[in-house]
């Protein structure tokens, strides 16, 4: 697929997006959905030209904490600052063919690499099967051969893969209020997303920096990975950035990000985070 067929492809693209979400655009503000799962409510809501997923544990009932933001006239901005930098990783793999992505949330992480990478492979993995319920029903989620949702643990389903599977791995795998289980920051975990990733390949986490142990929380993913570099976002967030085998100054980091901001136009400035590193 050349420039050209890309951009009409992607044309097309987003008419299919904007056609999925006309019927949520026209629906008064209410909850939408509201399921209990594992010890949660999976909610999901729409206000003010957005759609928002919450996963709420029965104790924390009126959390603040929200789990995924659709923005309903922009579909391809990612609202949360540490969605936008957690692309940090393309840095590493500016065109990667095949990703893996866990927690599925809302769905806004795949939606805009499939939009903006036409030729890449989504695997989607989701622990709830409420989330995944309520994001295919409501969000506008890809629906061709090119994006797969497993509903499965993170650290199960890439301990079945075969070495060297994915160019990326995007592991947005909070719970209610930042929380992010233990046996996903083990090194026994950090080891099998190593193993999975091709060679320069790189994976992007989010931590919750004030979370008990965090410290010895990176110097796991240090003890396993060449090149680890962590950018601090907004709420105490930490996304962490580690690659294999192939080592980047922050310089090369702004530099490889500037040209895929050249090259795929997202709809934030991703250089804009490296700042934050």
């Amino acid at each position: 697929m050349n420039k050209q067929e890309e951009t009409t492809w992607q044309a097309a693209n987003l008419a299919r997006i904007e056609e999925r979400l006309a019927d949520v655009r026209e629906q008064e503000d209410d909850t939408l959905f509201t399921e209990w799962w594992a010890g949660h409510f999976v909610v999901l809501t729409k206000v003010d030209g957005h759609l928002r997923l919450w996963l709420m544990e029965e104790e924390a009932a009126n959390t603040t904490w929200v789990q995924s933001i659709l923005d309903l006239y922009d579909p391809l901005h990612l609202v949360f600052g540490y969605t936008q930098a957690m692309l940090l990783a393309l840095a590493w793999q500016p065109a990667p063919r095949r990703v893996f992505v866990s927690g599925l949330g809302g769905g806004s992480l795949p939606l805009v690499m499939h939009h903006h990478f036409p030729h890449v492979v989504l695997d989607c993995v989701e622990i709830s099967p409420a989330v995944v319920e309520a994001a295919t029903q409501h969000m506008p989620l890809p629906q061709d051969e090119r994006m797969t949702i497993a509903v499965a643990d993170a650290a199960d389903f890439l301990a079945a893969q075969p070495p060297q599977t994915y160019d990326l791995l995007l592991l947005d795998l909070f719970t209610d209020g930042g929380k992010t289980p233990g046996h996903l920051t083990e090194r026994a975990f950090f080891q099998h997303c190593h193993d999975c990733l091709t060679a320069g390949g790189a994976l992007a986490m989010n931590l919750y920096s004030q979370a008990q142990g965090h410290a010895d929380r990176l110097q796991r993913v240090r003890d396993v990975f060449e090149d680890v570099h962590i950018c601090q976002v907004h709420g105490g967030v930490d996304v962490v950035l580690a690659a294999k085998g192939r080592r980047l100054s922050r310089f090369e980091i702004l530099h490889h990000c500037v040209e895929v901001q050249r090259r795929r136009q997202f709809h934030f400035r991703l250089p804009d985070w490296v700042k934050n590193i």
